[in-house]
């Protein structure tokens, strides 16, 4: 146990005194791999906030049922009270035709015209807030609310919300489809740079080689080299995530705030950081494997 310990020792100090020779070199494909991670986990921190955001907002949709005339106030009020039995609405406000014209007059200023008419012309309505659920629950329930006889049409918007799970699903898309592609560069990134380093110094593979170097003693160093790159290039990713949330989330406030919205960007946080971390590590030592696996076999990279 004690020799194999002191040959992981021996491997990580000749990894560190690689770096040492070669500092640029082993800094600048570490900002590779930092830059090639950074694009996925940026595509999937924006659908991680669309999601929160659309569920944020599912709160605030809301359908105005709009009830014929001969609806009577008594009728209208017992309607809007049945509605509440629905499992999928949260609440349910009934407006009267006089008060939808208090209402009117208040905010328009309108009331005179409308007063020149002599009978009120609005009808009246019940307000539906429906439960948080998804987009298609609530299309389905906004279209048996619109079918109640007693109803004359329904107004409500869900098109944005549409909108919005429509480009979260290609932001999701996009990044998967990213995260493979530049997962499989920062494999030959790697490789490419572990291959350079065993180029630079064959003659001293050759020499443990004609010893009885086993081949796991000889490849221990640039495994640790391909994992300490990965590692350095997630952390490198980490801080400029940090950075550039930190650049938009006062920006991203000030658009909120025009809204009426309160809603906090969500970053990596530790666990996603930690995977990241993990990801960068894997991909950094499966690129050192795949270099070192071929020269060992004679074939080239």
């Amino acid at each position: 146990m004690q020799p194999l310990v002191e040959s992981h020792k021996a491997a990580l100090l000749d990894t560190w005194e690689g770096f040492q020779r070669a500092p640029v070199t082993s800094l600048s494909t570490a900002l590779i791999i930092a830059i090639a991670l950074l694009l996925p986990n940026l595509l999937n921190i924006i659908g991680n906030n669309l999601t929160q955001l659309d569920d944020y907002l599912q709160g605030s949709t809301q359908a105005t049922l709009y009830l014929y005339n001969g609806v009577s106030e008594p009728e209208g009020i017992s309607i809007s009270e049945h509605l509440l039995e629905d499992p999928l609405v949260s609440s349910t406000r009934y407006i009267s035709r006089q008060q939808a014209l208090d209402q009117f007059t208040a905010n328009s200023g309108l009331g005179g015209i409308l007063d020149g008419l002599g009978d009120n012309p609005l009808p009246a309505s019940i307000v539906i807030i429906p439960k948080r659920q998804p987009t298609a629950a609530s299309q389905a329930l906004f279209g048996r609310l619109e079918a109640l006889p007693e109803v004359e049409f329904m107004q409500v918007d869900l098109n944005w919300l549409q909108r919005l799970a429509a480009l979260r699903d290609i932001v999701s898309h996009t990044g998967l489809m990213l995260t493979l592609i530049l997962g499989l560069g920062v494999l030959l990134i790697v490789g490419n740079t572990i291959r350079l380093s065993i180029e630079s110094r064959k003659q001293e593979i050759q020499v443990l080689q004609l010893v009885g170097g086993t081949d796991s003693f000889i490849i221990r160093p640039y495994l640790y080299a391909g994992l300490v790159l990965g590692i350095t290039g997630g952390l490198l990713t980490w801080m400029m995530i940090i950075a550039i949330l930190a650049v938009f989330d006062l920006s991203f406030d000030n658009l909120l705030s025009l809204y009426s919205m309160e809603f906090t960007l969500q970053g990596l946080g530790l666990k996603g950081g930690l995977i990241l971390l993990a990801t960068g590590s894997l991909l950094g030592w499966s690129g050192a494997l795949l270099a070192t696996s071929r020269h060992l076999r004679g074939k080239p990279l």
